[in-house]
Protein backbone atom coordinates (compact mmCIF):
# COMPACT_ATOMS: atom_id res chain seq x y z
CA UNK A 1 0.00 0.00 0.00
CA UNK A 2 1.38 3.35 -0.93
CA UNK A 3 0.64 6.23 1.51
CA UNK A 4 1.40 9.63 0.06
CA UNK A 5 1.43 12.40 2.45
CA UNK A 6 0.61 16.27 1.38
CA UNK A 7 1.28 19.00 3.92
CA UNK A 8 -0.04 22.49 4.17
CA UNK A 9 2.97 24.27 3.60
CA UNK A 10 2.94 23.27 -0.55
CA UNK A 11 -0.37 25.09 -1.25
CA UNK A 12 -2.34 25.06 -4.65
CA UNK A 13 0.24 21.63 -6.07
CA UNK A 14 -1.28 18.61 -6.73
CA UNK A 15 -0.74 15.58 -4.75
CA UNK A 16 1.76 13.32 -6.29
CA UNK A 17 0.26 9.97 -7.91
CA UNK A 18 2.30 7.56 -7.91
CA UNK A 19 3.53 5.68 -11.46
CA UNK A 20 1.97 2.50 -13.06
CA UNK A 21 -0.39 1.21 -15.07
CA UNK A 22 -3.80 3.13 -15.24
CA UNK A 23 -6.05 0.41 -14.35
CA UNK A 24 -4.94 -0.14 -10.63
CA UNK A 25 -7.40 0.87 -8.30
CA UNK A 26 -6.51 3.09 -4.88
CA UNK A 27 -7.66 1.53 -2.04
CA UNK A 28 -10.00 3.64 -0.23
CA UNK A 29 -8.37 3.92 3.22
CA UNK A 30 -5.66 5.60 1.17
CA UNK A 31 -7.59 8.57 0.38
CA UNK A 32 -7.60 9.36 3.99
CA UNK A 33 -4.09 10.52 3.95
CA UNK A 34 -4.18 12.53 0.60
CA UNK A 35 -5.06 15.90 2.23
CA UNK A 36 -4.05 15.60 5.81
CA UNK A 37 -1.30 17.71 7.69
CA UNK A 38 1.73 16.27 8.72
CA UNK A 39 4.14 17.44 11.50
CA UNK A 40 7.73 16.63 12.24
CA UNK A 41 11.03 17.84 14.34
CA UNK A 42 13.95 18.48 12.48
CA UNK A 43 15.93 16.66 14.43
CA UNK A 44 19.65 16.57 11.91
CA UNK A 45 18.60 20.50 12.04
CA UNK A 46 19.22 20.98 15.58
CA UNK A 47 22.57 18.51 15.67
CA UNK A 48 23.92 20.88 13.04
CA UNK A 49 23.18 23.94 14.72
CA UNK A 50 24.63 22.42 17.69
CA UNK A 51 27.69 22.26 16.40
CA UNK A 52 27.78 24.95 14.40
CA UNK A 53 27.04 26.93 17.64
CA UNK A 54 30.24 24.93 19.61
CA UNK A 55 32.43 26.11 16.83
CA UNK A 56 31.27 29.98 16.14
CA UNK A 57 31.42 30.52 19.98
CA UNK A 58 35.01 28.64 20.14
CA UNK A 59 36.18 31.26 17.41
CA UNK A 60 34.45 34.20 18.70
CA UNK A 61 32.06 35.03 15.95
CA UNK A 62 28.25 34.57 15.57
CA UNK A 63 26.13 34.36 11.70
CA UNK A 64 23.39 36.28 11.04
CA UNK A 65 21.27 33.76 12.52
CA UNK A 66 22.19 34.43 15.91
CA UNK A 67 24.29 31.03 16.19
CA UNK A 68 27.57 32.04 17.78
CA UNK A 69 25.71 34.14 20.12
CA UNK A 70 24.62 31.89 23.11
CA UNK A 71 26.67 29.32 24.99
CA UNK A 72 27.31 25.67 24.51
CA UNK A 73 27.09 23.27 26.98
CA UNK A 74 29.63 20.69 24.94
CA UNK A 75 33.55 21.09 25.59
CA UNK A 76 33.63 18.72 22.68
CA UNK A 77 31.99 18.42 19.82
CA UNK A 78 34.20 16.54 17.44
CA UNK A 79 35.72 13.70 19.72
CA UNK A 80 33.12 11.05 21.27
CA UNK A 81 32.87 10.22 24.86
CA UNK A 82 33.75 6.60 24.28
CA UNK A 83 36.37 6.06 21.43
CA UNK A 84 38.63 3.15 20.57
CA UNK A 85 42.02 3.81 21.87
CA UNK A 86 43.65 3.65 19.00
CA UNK A 87 41.92 6.46 17.41
CA UNK A 88 42.97 8.85 19.87
CA UNK A 89 46.05 8.30 21.67
CA UNK A 90 47.11 11.88 22.56
CA UNK A 91 43.73 12.51 24.87
CA UNK A 92 45.45 11.94 28.30
CA UNK A 93 44.30 12.38 31.85
CA UNK A 94 40.41 13.19 30.83
CA UNK A 95 40.14 9.57 29.59
CA UNK A 96 40.17 5.98 31.20
CA UNK A 97 40.82 3.50 29.62
CA UNK A 98 38.56 0.36 29.57
CA UNK A 99 38.67 -2.81 27.17
CA UNK A 100 40.53 -1.24 24.56
CA UNK A 101 38.33 1.83 24.58
CA UNK A 102 38.86 5.17 26.06
CA UNK A 103 35.72 6.56 28.28
CA UNK A 104 36.05 9.91 29.39
CA UNK A 105 35.38 11.44 32.67
CA UNK A 106 32.88 14.05 32.10
CA UNK A 107 30.09 12.37 29.69
CA UNK A 108 28.33 15.74 29.77
CA UNK A 109 30.75 18.03 28.46
CA UNK A 110 30.87 15.56 24.99
CA UNK A 111 28.06 16.06 22.24
CA UNK A 112 28.41 12.87 21.01
CA UNK A 113 28.36 9.47 22.93
CA UNK A 114 29.87 7.42 20.50
CA UNK A 115 31.00 7.38 16.51
CA UNK A 116 26.65 6.69 16.32
CA UNK A 117 25.17 8.14 19.24
CA UNK A 118 24.61 11.59 20.70
CA UNK A 119 24.84 12.20 24.17
CA UNK A 120 22.19 12.71 26.86
CA UNK A 121 22.65 16.61 27.11
CA UNK A 122 22.13 16.66 23.22
CA UNK A 123 19.45 14.73 23.44
CA UNK A 124 17.73 16.09 26.57
CA UNK A 125 17.90 19.20 23.90
CA UNK A 126 16.08 17.65 21.23
CA UNK A 127 13.39 16.56 24.04
CA UNK A 128 13.11 19.72 25.09
CA UNK A 129 12.71 21.62 21.25
CA UNK A 130 10.28 19.20 20.56
CA UNK A 131 8.29 19.68 23.60
CA UNK A 132 8.62 23.28 22.97
CA UNK A 133 7.18 22.57 19.18
CA UNK A 134 4.24 20.78 20.63
CA UNK A 135 3.56 22.74 23.98
CA UNK A 136 3.23 26.25 21.96
CA UNK A 137 1.00 24.22 19.31
CA UNK A 138 -2.63 23.27 21.07
CA UNK A 139 -3.63 22.02 17.59
CA UNK A 140 -0.50 18.99 18.16
CA UNK A 141 -1.66 17.87 21.70
CA UNK A 142 -3.57 14.82 20.46
CA UNK A 143 -0.75 13.47 18.65
CA UNK A 144 0.98 12.61 21.54
CA UNK A 145 -1.66 10.43 22.79
CA UNK A 146 -1.94 9.64 18.87
CA UNK A 147 1.64 8.40 18.67
CA UNK A 148 1.10 5.79 21.48
CA UNK A 149 -1.64 4.16 20.51
CA UNK A 150 -0.25 3.96 17.34
CA UNK A 151 3.14 2.51 18.93
CA UNK A 152 0.83 0.09 21.18
CA UNK A 153 -0.83 -1.35 18.02
CA UNK A 154 2.52 -1.79 16.17
CA UNK A 155 3.78 -3.79 18.72
CA UNK A 156 0.44 -5.79 19.11
CA UNK A 157 0.65 -6.49 15.62
CA UNK A 158 4.12 -7.09 15.79
CA UNK A 159 3.61 -9.78 18.49
CA UNK A 160 1.07 -11.13 16.90
CA UNK A 161 2.67 -11.77 13.79
CA UNK A 162 5.68 -13.63 16.24
CA UNK A 163 2.81 -15.39 17.93
CA UNK A 164 0.10 -16.72 16.07
CA UNK A 165 -2.05 -17.81 18.79
CA UNK A 166 -2.17 -14.42 20.34
CA UNK A 167 -4.37 -13.23 17.00
CA UNK A 168 -7.31 -15.82 18.24
CA UNK A 169 -10.11 -13.79 18.81
CA UNK A 170 -10.45 -13.06 22.27
CA UNK A 171 -14.32 -13.63 23.88
CA UNK A 172 -15.41 -13.32 20.11
CA UNK A 173 -13.76 -9.82 19.45
CA UNK A 174 -10.92 -9.40 16.63
CA UNK A 175 -8.03 -7.61 17.32
CA UNK A 176 -8.13 -4.46 15.21
CA UNK A 177 -5.80 -3.75 12.32
CA UNK A 178 -3.21 -0.80 12.90
CA UNK A 179 -4.51 1.30 10.08
CA UNK A 180 -8.41 0.93 11.64
CA UNK A 181 -6.56 2.54 14.95
CA UNK A 182 -5.16 5.43 13.11
CA UNK A 183 -7.10 8.42 13.41
CA UNK A 184 -6.22 11.37 11.91
CA UNK A 185 -8.79 14.15 12.81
Amino acid sequence: MIQWMKSNSIENEAPETPEGSPDVTQDPRESQFLEKDFYYYNVARQVLDMIVEHQLEKTGISDASGLGKGSSPFKRVQTPCLSESQLHEDLGENFDELNGYLLCKTPDEYMFWDAFNIGSVAKRSIGSGAATMISDRPELHHLLLLGSEILWQTMFSLLSQSYPRAMRPVNGVEPIDVIQAVDFQ
